[in-house]
Formats: C-alpha cells, sequence, structure tokens
C-alpha cells in the first residue's frame, strides 16, 4: 500500500471544480472506495509491523477530520450534480412545451 495513493485520492476528491460539467468526469463512488481499501490496507500494514517489532498492535488510526471533509465535499459535489440535472431536466421540459428546441 502506498500512502501517496492516499494523499492523490485525497486531492482528487477536494479539488475544487468551477464548471458543473467537468464534475461528472468525477467518478466519486470509485474514489471513495478506492480511498476506504487503501486506507483499510494502510491500518492493517501498520498493525503488522507493530506485530513484528514487539510493540502492542495498535495500527493507524483514521483521520476523522480527513474522512470528514472528504465526505462533505464529496456529498456536496453529487448534490450539484442532482442540481445542474434538474435544472437541465426543467429547461428541456421548457422547451419541450413552448415547441422549441
Amino acid at each position: 500500500m502506498n500512502s501517496q495513493r492516499l494523499e492523490e485520492i485525497v486531492a482528487e476528491l477536494m479539488k475544487p471544480i468551477s464548471d458543473i460539467r467537468r464534475s461528472f468526469d468525477t467518478d466519486l463512488s470509485a474514489l471513495l472506495e478506492e480511498y476506504l481499501t487503501e486506507a483499510g490496507l494502510h491500518a492493517l500494514e501498520a498493525g503488522e509491523d507493530g506485530e513484528e517489532g514487539g510493540a502492542s498492535p495498535i495500527g493507524v488510526a483514521p483521520n476523522y477530520a480527513e474522512l470528514a471533509l472528504l465526505l462533505q465535499h464529496s456529498a456536496c459535489l453529487y448534490g450539484r450534480k442532482v442540481d445542474f440535472l434538474y435544472q437541465h431536466v426543467l429547461n428541456v421540459s421548457d422547451s419541450l412545451q413552448n415547441g422549441t428546441q
């Protein structure tokens, strides 16, 4: 496991998106799942290293502040996607009702 990969995932998820259309290129569920997997592997490796050294297998405590920020930003991004799609559907519906395209 690579803690650098965790940092890359965090940077990707926390990147500000100025154009909402570009936000659809970001696969939130895949990035969050990869973060969870990498963080779990990181904690397991730290626990194994502690057992080999004779120390107690405490492992690595999760960074709850980082997790909270990731979840908050991901939820905000998801909400922006939903709002964009809702507005797009309303515009298409209005266009169809008015007979224009």
